[in-house]
């Protein structure tokens, strides 16, 4: 009639294992919760490098319009400006001197879609008997890093694909003798 005979021994031992229970239903609760706020903060990156992208696109697309004004202006314009001294013409100033724009905007390494892959419940990654949750690997991490694109620059920190020596970690490799 649902009643356990319990020495004070069974008794203990049977309260922690419903504490334990208890513990991991909130780790599962938690970790479903962490999930969640993890796939929306993946959709809002991806939206936000979808805006910096094409805010990148669009300053060099306005760098390019620029160059193109400056080279009109130098090519077609201040040819005939710098004829007017000739003609007699005293200017209050000299007029500028105005110069290409060289620098492009960076691109980003890699494209975060916006869809984040499939992950497995928390709950599906725990045995009955109560066995740690698998290792899952997600994008852009030491295990994801290489698939997540094909550009081989797109891994290194910005200053070594620059050319600067990378920095120094205070650690050696070399055996010391």
């Amino acid at each position: 009639q649902n009643v356990i005979i319990a020495t004070p021994s069974t008794l203990i031992a049977l309260l922690k294992t419903v504490a334990y229970g208890w513990r991991q239903a909130a780790v599962a609760k938690n970790a479903a919760l962490i999930r969640e706020l993890g796939q929306e903060l993946y959709r809002r990156l991806g939206n936000f490098t979808g805006h910096l992208g094409r805010t990148g696109q669009r300053l060099g697309a306005a760098v390019e319009a620029y160059n193109a004004a400056v080279g009109s202006l130098e090519r077609q314009v201040m040819p005939q400006a710098r004829r007017f001294p000739e003609l007699g013409v005293t200017p209050d100033a000299p007029l500028a001197q105005l110069d290409q724009i060289d620098h492009l905007t960076r691109t980003i390494a890699a494209q975060v879609s916006v869809d984040p892959p499939p992950v497995e419940p928390p709950s599906a990654g725990l045995s009955r008997a109560g066995s740690a949750p698998q290792q899952v690997d997600l994008p852009g991490t030491a295990a994801g890093a290489d698939t997540a694109t094909s550009d081989p620059q797109a891994a290194l920190p910005y200053a070594q694909i620059k050319g600067e020596p990378a920095p120094r970690t205070g650690k050696s490799n070399a055996r010391k003798a």
